[in-house]
């Protein structure tokens, strides 16, 4: 009888690079939802975390599959006690800067049209573990096509951290 050695996956530079943001990415949701929970708790804010649509195509008692069905927008819903609301797009980065591009198309559309109709619309970013909050009508200002952490602290607010969670409504 054969047997078959499992080897362990393999990762281009390029996927690992993916794989490391989307760790990345998935920590600082995880600690924005934490936070979530003290502002609800608090009687403050309720935070929900957005998911992308997905359609679900088969699977049984045991599997699930399923394929987008495009994209979600903005990663967080945001309701304040005093009765605003909006949205949050999270952007995490283990660098020095953010590329103004970072925010997509379907990301850009929903948070202008926050803006439009008198809503709140953040993109919050969180680099090198330091964490900002960016209103979007600023997001875009400037001619340079990424931001670092000095010119997110002078377009948006520097977020002190509350039990070592982002404060996300410092200041608002």
């Amino acid at each position: 009888m054969r047997r078959f050695q499992r080897r362990p996956k393999t990762y281009t530079a390029a996927g690992l690079a993916g794989l490391e943001a989307k760790r990345n990415g998935a920590d600082a949701e995880s600690q924005i939802e934490m936070i979530a929970n003290v502002y609800l708790n608090e009687g403050k804010a309720e935070i929900c975390k957005r998911y992308e649509p997905y359609r679900r195509v088969s699977g049984g008692a045991k599997s699930f599959k399923a394929v987008y069905a495009g994209k979600a927008g903005c990663d967080f819903e945001l309701w304040l006690s005093d009765g605003r609301s909006g949205h949050m797009e999270m952007k995490s980065r283990e660098a020095d800067r953010i590329s103004k591009s970072a925010i997509d198309d379907t990301q850009r559309r929903q948070l202008e049209r926050r803006a439009a109709w008198g809503h709140l619309a953040f993109v919050v970013v969180r680099l090198r573990g330091v964490w900002y909050r960016v209103d979007w009508a600023r997001w875009e200002e400037g001619d340079r096509k990424s931001h670092n952490a000095k010119q997110l602290q002078e377009i948006g607010v520097l977020l002190p951290l509350r039990s070592g969670l982002p404060d996300l409504l410092h200041g608002i």
